[in-house]
């Protein structure tokens, strides 16, 4: 896939890979390995293949996760927000 078209080469994460075997679009927020067995799609639909969850599992799997990071990193995000109005 050409990078021009916003697509950008990446090692997939799912399976040894010692070279690019994978596009990621960051505009269309998909990614696509060409290795025949890896998950394909956004993240949703990533989650879906590899853990052979539902739709409804798969959003509240990406729930928890975003939960649990936003608990970890808002504490950084609200000392940003501040240092940002103060050098406004």
């Amino acid at each position: 896939m050409a990078e021009g078209y916003g697509w950008k080469p990446y090692r997939c994460p799912f399976h040894g890979d010692r070279d690019a075997s994978g596009s990621v679009n960051s505009q269309k927020q998909v990614f696509n390995c060409h290795a025949a067995d890896c998950p394909k799609g956004n993240a949703v639909q990533v989650i879906m293949q590899w853990e052979q969850v539902t739709f409804r599992e798969a959003v509240e799997e990406q729930r928890q996760y975003l939960e649990r990071a936003w608990a970890e990193y808002s504490p950084y995000l609200a000392d940003a927000a501040e240092w940002l109005e103060d050098a406004g």
